[in-house]
């Protein structure tokens, strides 16, 4: 008798863990990006998502409010936590042990709207909000190699991989620069 001695390898596919911002973000200027002594945390209307880095890459679809090819830039930063004696234990439970929080930059890029919109009563807040089809380092941008961009630029929602290259998170920040709102859809990988 033959046996078949199949071996199937099952590859986890990373859910989209949803929008980053409660609501979509109208800022027309970059929040300030500086080292400080609180932990970063999201700010819908200062325009700040701060995503965890929980695996080896975060996954980054871009959408927001607007005409077809309207864009909004972003600043990806890593922020790395820096603790002084004690690195494990943090205020309060150890008032005299300093944690500062280090941004570090890691792209400037811009995100153009496309036709591509969400679905009625869905996630990504139905046929008002459009994806961006094209994302591309900014004018005067920069981006690290530790991102991979895929822009198809032909109305196919794009999107942003990310290495977290040990940062404990990454901030998205944004800068409405023609479209109306932006929000980004994100997962770890």
């Amino acid at each position: 008798m033959r046996s078949n001695n199949t071996t199937r390898v099952i590859v986890p596919i990373s859910p989209w863990l949803g929008p980053a911002l409660s609501s979509n973000t109208t800022a027309s200027s970059f929040a300030t990006i500086a080292p400080t002594l609180t932990k970063p945390t999201t700010d819908d209307s200062s325009g700040v998502a701060i995503l965890p880095a929980d695996n080896a890459v975060v996954r980054m679809s871009l959408f927001g409010a607007g005409s077809d090819d309207t864009t909004f830039d972003i600043k990806v930063v890593g922020w790395s936590r820096v603790a002084v004696d004690g690195a494990g234990v943090d205020p309060p439970a150890n008032p005299d042990k300093t944690v500062e929080w280090i941004p570090s930059a890691m792209a400037f890029l811009t995100a153009t709207l496309s036709t591509a919109t969400g679905v009625a009563s869905g996630v990504v807040g139905g046929t008002t909000q459009r994806f961006a089809d094209t994302i591309a380092e900014a004018s005067g941008g920069y981006a690290s190699e530790a991102i991979n961009i895929v822009s198809p630029a032909d109305n196919l929602p794009g999107y942003v991989e990310i290495s977290t290259s040990g940062f404990q998170m990454i901030g998205v920040y944004f800068d409405m620069t023609g479209a109306t709102s932006g929000n980004v859809l994100y997962a770890n990988t």
